[in-house]
């Protein structure tokens, strides 16, 4: 029987150590007086996460949210709203995340994570400025972060009285700005300059924070 569960789990797409946490779980809640039970149940629950990971992909990128603070950092999430994947634009983003671990969380649960620490390590500062750029071919997808987004960074700034900007911006602006590799948010920042002074150089301009 727990070949078959191993089996199972071979199929999903998710990470190696979210099969082996899932699996450990799924033993030790099994009650071995129980055991001829348990294990259908157990079974019952691999083929759902089958379903849910297998089909849908959980790796599948879904969304992309981009955070520009000082420290840029992206975070992709899947259809279920959950971070399969962070990436640092700057050497800040990157000494963030190697402090904070975001990911398989919630979009929520981690933008309030790295909110917090941006916070706790002087990133956040009053009167200043949180900007979020992020893109989804699902348009319902797109409005419904973005109002979770805002209202998750507001909370976590209020008492500094900085500024939060939360946009949707398109594949096209997205892949952009991957290909110069700074955030989302920041290339969204150089555009809106630019239609005010089409001289100004991206290149140069991303070397500013």
């Amino acid at each position: 029987m727990k070949e078959r569960v191993k089996k199972a789990f071979d199929s999903i797409q998710a990470e190696e150590q979210l099969k082996r946490d899932t699996l450990n779980k799924l033993y030790n809640q099994t009650p071995q007086r129980k055991k001829h039970f348990g294990w259908r149940y157990a079974v019952a629950a691999v083929l759902v996460l089958v379903l849910l990971f297998g089909v849908t992909g959980y790796n599948t990128a879904y969304a992309y949210v981009d955070i520009e603070v000082n420290p840029a950092i992206g975070l992709t999430l899947n259809k279920l709203n959950r971070v399969i994947r962070v990436r640092a634009y700057n050497k800040d983003g990157q000494d963030l995340l190697d402090s904070t671990s975001v990911k398989y969380l919630s979009s929520e649960d981690a933008i309030s994570k790295l909110i917090d620490t941006m916070e706790q390590q002087g990133y956040i500062v009053d009167s200043g400025l949180v900007s979020v750029a992020l893109q989804s071919s699902d348009t319902a997808v797109e409005t419904s972060l973005q109002e979770s987004i805002d209202h998750c960074i507001q909370q976590g700034v209020a008492h500094h009285n900085a500024k939060v900007e939360v946009n949707t911006v398109t594949a096209d602006v997205k892949s952009e700005a991957d290909a110069l590799n700074i955030s989302a948010a920041k290339y969204l920042a150089i555009l809106q300059l630019m239609e005010v002074d089409p001289t100004i150089d991206v290149g140069h301009c991303t070397q500013y924070t």
